[in-house]
Formats: C-alpha cells, sequence, structure tokens
C-alpha cells in the first residue's frame, strides 16, 4: 500500500494503512509496561530518576541541517519515535541526564516499499543533545550501515502545546477518514479498518500512558489482504497515536514501526515505518 497523505506538520506523503492489535489488558488499555518495551535497535534504557531532570515528554517539530523536516513524539517515560520528511523512522527510548542532556540509540527504517540512497532499508543511529522542557530540544544524529551508508544531522525542535491536553479512551473514541479506508476506534480502545481494495483488515488496541497528556499507545495487525498487498498478512505494529483537537476537523496523527515477519511486535525481525494521518468525522 503507498498511497500517501499529508503527515504532522511539513512532512509529505504517509503510508496508508489500518489498524488493529493483539489486544490490551482487562481496562481496554495496553499495559503499564507497553511504555517502556524496547523498540527495534533502541537501548531500551529509561530515564534517571533525578527529581530535577526534565521530561522530554512532547510533540517535537523542526527542520533538520539538510532541510527537511522532522517530528518526534515523546511521551513522559522517554519513549519517542522520529519522523524524517520522506517518513522513515526511529523508535526507541531517549535517555535524560541529571544535566537535562538527551542520548538514545535506535534503528532507523524506511517506510514499506522505500529504500535509503545505497538502496537498504535500515540504519543504526545515535542521537545526542540538550533539552530545555515543554520548550526546545537540540539533537545530532548519526547513522550507518554495514553497506556503508552513512547520515548526520541536527535540528533545534520545538514543542506544540497539543500534546499537553489530557488524554481518554472516551476523547480518542469515533470514526477516522483515511483517503481508502475509515479507521474506527471504540470506546473500549479497540481498534478496526479494512481497506476496499485490497480488502486488508486491520484490527487493534489503543490504550492510555498518561491520562495527563495527549498521546495514546497503539498495537495493529493486517490480515485478510489480498493480490499484491497479500505480503501484509500477520504484519504487527508498535507506536503513538496523538489527536489534534487544534484543527478541524481534528486530526490523528498515529506513527508506528511494523515488524513484518508477522512475530507479533517482538522487534526481531525486519520492520517498516508507518506514518498516516486521519480526519476525525
Amino acid at each position: 500500500m503507498n498511497t500517501r497523505l499529508y503527515m504532522l506538520v511539513g512532512i509529505g506523503a504517509g503510508l496508508l494503512a489500518g489498524c488493529g492489535g493483539s489486544g490490551g489488558d482487562a481496562n481496554g488499555g495496553l499495559s503499564a509496561s507497553q511504555d517502556s518495551n524496547t523498540s527495534p535497535g533502541g537501548t531500551g534504557n529509561t530515564p534517571g530518576s533525578s527529581s530535577l531532570q526534565a521530561s522530554p515528554g512532547g510533540f517535537w517539530e523542526g527542520i533538520d541541517s539538510d532541510g527537511g523536516s522532522i517530528n518526534l513524539l515523546v511521551t513522559e517515560t522517554g519513549r519517542f519515535h522520529l519522523i524524517d520528511s520522506d517518513l522513515s523512522q526511529g523508535s526507541g527510548m531517549l535517555n535524560v541526564s541529571d544535566t537535562n542532556d538527551v542520548n538514545a540509540s535506535f534503528q532507523f527504517v524506511t517506510e514499506s516499499g522505500s529504500t535509503f540512497a545505497d538502496g537498504t532499508t535500515s540504519t543504526i543511529c545515535s542521537l545526542a543533545g540538550s533539552l530545555v522542557e515543554r520548550q526546545s530540544l537540540i539533537i545530532t544524529v548519526n547513522c550507518h550501515n554495514t553497506a556503508g551508508l552513512t547520515r548526520e544531522f541536527s535540528a533545534t525542535l520545538s514543542s506544540k502545546i497539543v500534546y499537553e491536553g489530557d488524554s481518554s479512551l472516551a476523547t480518542i473514541a469515533g470514526n477516522y477518514q483515511g483517503e481508502k479506508f475509515v479507521l474506527d476506534i471504540a470506546g473500549d480502545g479497540m481498534l478496526f479498518s479494512q481497506e476496499a481494495v485490497s480488502g486488508c483488515v486491520i484490527n487493534g488496541q489503543a490504550g492510555i500512558i498518561d491520562s495527563a497528556f495527549n498521546a495514546y499507545d497503539v498495537e495493529f495487525v493486517y490480515s485478510n489482504c489480498t493480490g499484491a498487498d497479500m505480503a501484509m498478512n500477520g504484519d504487527s505494529f508498535v507506536g503513538i497515536a496523538l489527536l489534534d483537537d487544534t484543527v478541524t476537523p481534528q486530526a490523528l496523527y498515529l506513527v508506528a514501526i511494523g515488524d513484518t515477519d508477522g512475530d507479533d511486535v517482538s522487534f526481531e525481525g525486519n520492520f517498516v515505518s508507518f506514518v498516516e494521518t486521519l480526519a476525525r468525522l
């Protein structure tokens, strides 16, 4: 599925997909441990415990040193998804020191059907920088892979106020229009969609990360795909969603990393970037 949408602020095309997941806890949300899971290539470290330490949480945006847009969604625990203007994406844990320096290690992957300049689809990256809570995040990212690809960029990111709104399953419940599908989010956080052309069914779960902030855990799995999309059956995704109520209609931003080996988001396989914007109906 290579249908493209406009994503976030200044990001170009997005990968068309629907949503569905491997379920959550008895309260209709993902388990609390979900927000500290290790993502592909990530260190799995968590931020320190100093009371003076700034929170990295936010919906961060800016322009990198190559002139492309950068968007970074970070939860209060430091779990992040970093998306560039090509919709390549990295996910991991952003560590914050007592002096508010930040660092992370993660795997950067392309969206389905795309490659980096050398024809590969993944690269290992390190991130370093500094943080001013809810105001600015300065980062430098260095990437390389075994095929010899190298990339370095820096960016100064600012935080969008929309992240600081409350979250609840009642708030996010509703129907959302993508380019070729409608995503239904039920009151218990269950996700469902079916793409008309391919027949792909997406089932999943949204859950609350921290009710004081506007970010949601999401997991979803593809099934029932036919034709050219049959290979997507069993593909599993884990990510973060954010509901932007500052625009009309409201926009649901959904970013995730998918394991195309179909082994239930264990992050021990081949990965793709999923980036989608949907409008509330």
